[in-house]
């Protein structure tokens, strides 16, 4: 007598791989969701972060009649701004610092008297020149910068772009502004654009650096190149006068 043993197989039904396939979408909607909720919270502190170096900048001018940076009695006067680190500017009315340049002398006190006046945080304020150190970060990752037009030609920006004033620039070292130095994709750089100003990159009060043809064309009207997600860019905003 032979005796047959039949063996069951039974995989997925249709219904059963349709709810998987379901709840796979729903799971990578969620993280893409989440990501883009991180994103826009991260560009809202930005943009809070630059207005409050603004605000800053400001206060102290009001608060000290001088310009943090060139400030000459800075060391006597503010009391947390004395020793080596802080140092005195020359007190020409002048943050001298070129747009787009590697930080230095009045370009890195700018945030030491600020900070020394209680003014701005995000920095320890000793004498390394870094982010999170003398020089404050971004939400977005990165750092800023500082520079006055008044000083010589921009370096990384086009000067005839740019109305006159004391500018803070957001980059993702503390070394001066190039083609590959920034941190932003277009279309971070646009939206804080959009929120802080007119949303172009060549007009206004925020401006896109030179060198940065992916992030948008050179031409006074070019808009930015939103979809070239991979290209970083710096932008520098006026605070003011």
């Amino acid at each position: 007598m032979t005796t047959q043993t039949q063996t069951n197989q039974q995989g997925f039904t249709l219904v059963e791989l349709a709810i998987v396939l379901v709840i796979v979408g729903l799971l990578i909607g969620g993280i893409l969701k989440g990501q883009e909720l991180i994103g826009n919270a991260q560009l809202s502190s930005q943009v809070t972060q630059m207005r409050g170096v603004q605000t800053a900048f400001n206060g102290f001018r009001d608060q000290f009649n001088a310009l943090p940076g060139d400030f000459n009695r800075a060391a006597n006067v503010i009391e947390s701004c004395g020793g080596a680190v802080c140092t005195n500017g020359s007190g020409d009315n002048v943050v001298n610092q070129n747009i787009g340049a590697a930080p230095a002398g009045e370009g890195v006190q700018f945030f030491r008297h600020m900070a020394g006046a209680n003014l701005l945080g995000g920095m320890d304020n000793t004498a390394t020149v870094s982010f999170g150190q003398a020089l404050p970060t971004a939400s977005t990752g990165g750092g800023f910068l500082m520079g006055d037009t008044r000083t010589r030609a921009a370096t990384s920006y086009d000067p005839t772009a740019m109305r006159s004033g004391v500018y803070l620039v957001h980059n993702a070292t503390p070394t001066a502004v190039s083609g590959t130095s920034g941190i932003l994709t277009p279309s971070q750089a646009a939206r804080i654009d959009r929120r802080m100003d007119d949303g172009m990159p060549r007009t206004g009060d925020v401006i896109l650096q030179t060198g940065a043809a992916n992030c948008a064309a050179a031409a006074a009207t070019s808009v930015y190149e939103e979809r070239n997600s991979d290209d970083v860019c710096s932008i520098a905003y006026r605070m003011g006068q």
